[in-house]
This record gives C-alpha cells, structure tokens and sequence, in this order.
C-alpha cells in the first residue's frame, strides 16, 4: 500500500473582506480546478514513466514472443509537495491508500469542508474527528479544512486536527505536525515530509461582546459594542426627564459582577451584560444668603438639597444698636415668598416653593426711652430700648395716693420736645420715636380741697376746686355729686346736681296739705329778703330730718314710698338717688332743706352755680327773671309758722323768702346732704 506526505499550505490568495461569498467561493473553484490539474499533470507523468519501465522490462527480460512483464508488488511511497498543490509552506498529513485516493482526499475533504473546529496543537493530537486550518491577515479570508477517519480493513488512519491562526501555524503546532507518523500497514511508517519552521505570527486578540438590556425611563450606550480584554469601555447614561440613575450593573458571561467605576470598567476576557434602573428624581432646591447684608446677619437652618414644601426658618441676629428694618425672601423668578413670623424681628419661617430662593435683609438704628426720677408718681415705657425711629412709644402713667398727673414731657437727644398724644387723660400717653434717645419726665399734683364753697363733692367723698376739677376731669376716676354751699362748724352741706321743677309740696285736698305739721314749723323774724330774714322752731335750721316727719304727719307705710301725685316735691326728694343714679354710701341720706338751709345756699349761689355749670349733666339753681318767675321759686321742708296750709319758700330770682301755699304749682326743689 502506498503511503503519501501532503504538505498543505495557507492559500495565497485571500479576497478581501469586501468580498462577496459567490466570488470567495468562484475563486475557490478556480484554484481547485488548477491544482486538479496540476495533480492530474503529475499522475499522467507518473503514469508515462511506469509504462516505459514496463517496456524497458519486457525488453531487456529477453525473449521473444510477447511475454507481459510482471507488476511489481513492493509499496510506493511518494510525497506530494505544497508546490504541486500550489499551498504555502504549512504541511498537515494526510494519508491515502494510493495517490487516487489522495487526490480524492485533497479535492473532496480538504477543499470542500465547510465545517470549522477550533482546536489548540496539545488537544488536536488527541481528537480523531476534525480539524481546521485558518489564514487570516490583511486582504485574507478563511479556508476551512476537514478530515475525517477513514477505515480500510483493520487499518486506522490517523489525522492531525490543527489550529492556524493570524495566517500560520506556531512552532509548537509545527513540532508536533512532524512528529506523527501515519501507519498504512502494520509494521510500517512513513515520516513526513520535512516542514520548513514557519515564521511566528503576531496572534490577533480574541474580542468579545458588549451588549446593553432593555431600559427604561433612561438609556446607556457604551462606547464600543465588542473590545478585547482589558481595554477600558465608557457607559454614556442618560436619564429620562423627571428620572436619575438608580444602578449601573457590568455582569460577564459567568454572571459575575463587573467593578464599574465613574461609568467606566475595564472589559474582562469575556462577554459582558451592561443593564441600569432609573428612580423617579428627588428635585431639590438651594437657599441663598445676600453676602452684602450689614447691620447684622441672617443664617439660614437649611440652604441645600430642601424639598418643596419643606420649612426654612431664618433667624436674624441685628449688629448692636440695629434692628431688622425689612426682611426679603424672592424665589428665583423673583416672585416675593410669604413669611411667617416666628419672634419678631428675630426669627421667621416660610414654605420652600419649587424654585431656588434668595434672601436679603436691611437693619436700621434703634434708639432707647429713659425715664426720669419721679415723685407721686410713676411712668413706665412699652419699650425702653430697641427702638427705631417712627416706632410709637406708650406712656403709663400711675399717680401716688391723692395725686393727679399734672404734666408729662417727652424730649429727644438734643432737649426737643416730643409730642405726646393722650390715650387715657392721666393714665395713658403715646409719642413717636425720634431718630435718637428720649427722656420722659412727669410731675404729680394733690388736686384736691378742704371742701370750701363752690368746691365740688366726688363720689369717694373727697372735694376739688372747681379749677382743678376742669384740669384734672379726664383724669378723675370719681363723679362729682354735689357742691359745697356751707361750710359752717356744723359741717359742711353740699346740694345735689339735679332738681325737680313744677312740682307741688303737697295735693291740696291730701293729709300733707291740710294737716299741720309742727315738728316742721318755722317761724320768721326780720326782713323778707334773704339778707334781714331770720328764722326759728323745729323746723327753721335743719332739714335733715323733715322726710321722715313729713312721712309720720301724713300716714306713709313704712317701706312704701310716697305718692308722686299726692306728694311731688316729697317724692322728687325720696328717689332723689335713682334720680341723680347714685350708689353705695352716697345713694341715701339726701333731703329737702330747711328755710335757713336754703338762705345759706342762697347767698353761695354765685358760687355754687359756677361749680354746677363746670359739671356735665348739672342743672344750674334758677335765678333769672323775679317774684313773677316760678321756677324760681324753691320749696324748703319748713311750714309757715302753725298754718297749716302755708310753707316757706325761697324767690331765687330775687332773693326773698316768702310763705306760699302748699298746692302751689311751678315751684322748683333741691336736695341737699351733709358731708
């Protein structure tokens, strides 16, 4: 059996990568069809050669008569070159029973493989089921040869599987090549023919994928889509609108994870998995602080990363001797943002819009209010110190036990008066701020009196002069309820502020007014007029009780009260208090007086009626027109000697006393106390 050595070489012509497959394969059959011939060629050869070895036998054996020589039985063993194939120096073997078969082999089984099997030189040794030899390089393409184990009888065929890269094989693979042996017959080996050592090729690196998974709400882009091991791959990511980047996971082909760095990784000898996740973005916001702010500073509790809605409380902190003048807070739209003030001038708070926000703030001078040593008296400030200038200012003022306020006065620094306005006359006082300090000062005054005639009687029972009483009105807690007409050793006696006019003493046909009643019987002596008259009896000087002798003369129940039709003037004098609405101490104890009171009156009456006129809601003693003039007339408690149907009477308007029957009609009364 014949044993054949083909050494196979990588092709010379490799079309370029632009190449379409009907070309590569066009080219691929031209090249096979030469070396088709080119085999053929040297089998014809071959086969010349063996017939003129024939005939030179048949010759030379001598003889005559056509005897045929003998075909010879020893093997052949012939190597069939890479230049007969038109291959390049790389050899593989291959192994055939003749040369038809070999020729078969490299036609059929060597060109028209289109498997490709990936084996290194170490494994290919062990492996009897394929190979590959691979040229790639600039301008090539790939060839891809199979073998497969052919069997013939008990005769196993080896083969080589073999892995060329970057166009030729390495020594290494080159070395092991050479040293099998492929067995034809038992016993027997060929040893390949010798093949040149090949120059190494520089290996193409291996590359691998890059492939990014379906993402939503963003997207990541890479900037390679394959890349070798090592090299360094940047991840572009962009987020959707409204959305930020979550994660940013590498994983290889085995799962594990790929450390990814500021969006960069190193790319691993494998293929890698690029995936992400985008979170709804958290939109957050600044507080900015004006740096020119003076006068003092305005810190912030929170100037980053604050959420709409969320509460910023500034707190202000004035420079000595400044306050806060104005606060701004704008968005950065320059719309004014609410506040709210927390303590003021010092600390306030809003609600974070969905802007950036800026803050300013002015600071002005305060001043201070300085109260002056004070006796009788005290005043206190609202404000004593912080002050600006425009601020209103309240006085309180509280006098000391029997005082009045009598003046309050407010100066600035350069001993101007400030005006001051009354809020509550001798209580409370207001003044604006000057742009500087200010001084107050106040003094107090005892308004009121021994109780002298024409003084006037407060509700607390104390006097004033009508003078202070004008001054010190506003001031006055009290209410005036009477004015002093006498002021005799007896104590003093003051009249009331009201009277009843056009009232009776006493019905004409009543008990009051046809009874005599001595107990209040007063007797004249002198002249008629005021000035000469002089009286007597029980009832001449002191009227003080003459409401309850009226009261038993006539027959009243006690606790009832007198009739106002049969008895006016008395029941004028009885609700005199609900009259004039009087209260506590000074609501009971009223009478209606005497004839000598009503002369004592009279001759105070100057004074008296001035002392009426200066209190509101006061009616004046009638002294106008003459005897003529009614209303003039006044009743007093006193009965005319023992008439009983007479009483005396006292004529204002001229100042006479006269005696007048006790149904008279347009007479006037007053009442009096003692005080």
């Amino acid at each position: 059996m014949a044993k054949f050595l083909l050494t196979a070489k990588t092709c010379d012509f490799v079309p370029p990568c632009t190449t379409t497959n009907a070309e590569f394969y066009k080219e691929i059959f031209m090249k096979k069809t030469q070396n088709f011939f080119r085999v053929l060629t040297v089998y014809l050869i071959l086969c010349a050669l063996n017939l003129a070895f024939v005939a030179c036998s048949n010759s030379g054996g001598g003889g005559g008569g056509g005897a045929s020589p003998a075909t010879p039985t020893a093997d052949v063993s012939e190597a069939i070159t890479a230049d007969t194939l038109g291959l390049s120096s790389e050899s593989v073997m291959v192994s055939a029973t003749s040369k038809n078969t070999a020729v078969a082999k490299i036609t059929d089984e060597v060109y028209d493989s289109a498997d490709i099997v990936s084996l290194d030189a170490n494994t290919a040794v062990s492996y009897l089921k394929s190979f590959k030899i691979t040229a790639v390089g600039a301008g090539k393409t790939y060839i891809d040869v199979k073998t497969k184990v052919i069997s013939s009888g008990d005769e196993s065929h080896k083969y080589i599987p073999v892995t060329v890269k970057s166009g030729k094989l390495s020594e290494k693979t080159a070395a092991a090549i050479k040293s099998v042996v492929t067995d034809t017959e038992p016993g027997t080996s060929t040893p390949a023919t010798p093949t040149p050592t090949p120059t190494p090729a520089t290996p193409t690196a291996e590359s691998y994928s890059i492939t990014i998974e379906s993402i939503t709400n963003g997207t990541v882009t890479a900037s390679k889509t394959s890349a070798v091991s090592g090299e360094e791959i940047t991840l572009t990511v962009n987020p959707a609108d409204g959305y930020a980047l979550d994660s940013l996971t590498v994983k290889d082909a085995d799962g594990s994870d790929v450390t990814v760095t500021a969006n960069k990784f190193t790319m691993p000898a494998k293929n890698v998995t690029v995936s992400a996740t985008f979170k709804v973005a958290t939109v957050t916001y600044s507080v900015t602080i004006d740096g020119a702010i003076t006068g003092g500073t305005v810190v912030a509790d929170k100037t980053t990363g604050i959420a709409s809605g969320s509460t910023v409380t500034l707190t202000i902190t004035p420079a000595t001797g400044k306050v806060l003048d104005a606060l701004t807070v704008k968005d950065s739209a320059n719309n004014a943002v609410s506040t709210t003030t927390v303590e003021a001038g010092m600390k306030y708070s809003f609600a974070m819009p969905e802007n950036n926000v800026s803050v300013t703030a002015t600071f002005k001078n305060v001043y201070t209010v300085t109260v002056g040593s004070l006796t009788g008296g005290t005043v206190e400030a609202d404000k004593t110190t912080g002050i600006s200038s425009g601020e209103t200012v309240t006085l309180t003022v509280t006098a000391g036990s029997e005082k009045l306020l009598d003046a309050i006065t407010v100066k600035d620094a350069s001993n101007n008066t400030v005006t001051t306005s009354k809020v509550t006359a001798g209580k409370k006082y207001t003044f604006t701020m000057p742009e500087s300090n200010a001084t107050v000062t106040a003094t107090f005054v005892n308004p009121y009196s021994w109780g002298y005639a024409g003084d006037i009687v407060l509700s607390d029972g104390k006097f004033i002069t009508v003078t202070n009483y004008e001054t010190y009105s506003e001031q006055l807690t009290q209410t005036a309820i009477a004015v002093i007409f006498d002021t005799s050793s007896s104590g003093k006696k003051g009249v009331g502020l009201k009277q009843g006019t056009g009232l009776q003493w006493a019905f004409g046909d009543t008990i009051g007014c046809t009874t005599n009643i001595s107990t209040l019987a007063a007797t004249k002596t002198g002249s008629f007029y005021v000035s000469g008259a002089t009286f007597s009896g029980d009832g001449a000087e002191d009227g003080s009780g003459s409401l309850d002798k009226f009261r038993t003369a006539v027959g009243a129940t006690a606790g009832t009260a007198l009739s106002s039709t049969d008895y006016p003037a008395w029941a004028f004098v009885e609700g005199y208090a609900t009259t004039a609405g009087l209260t506590g101490t000074y609501a009971s104890g009223w009478y209606m007086p005497s004839i000598g009171e009503l002369c004592k009156l009279y001759r105070k009456i100057t004074d008296v009626n001035n002392a009426l006129s200066k209190i509101t809601g006061a009616a004046p003693i009638i002294t106008s027109g003459d005897e003529n003039n009614y209303a003039s007339y006044y009743w007093s408690s006193s009965q005319e000697d023992d008439a009983r149907e007479g009483v005396w009477v006292l004529i204002f308007g001229a100042g006479q006393v006269t005696g007048s029957n006790k149904a008279c009609i347009d007479y006037s009364v007053r009442v009096i106390r003692a005080f």
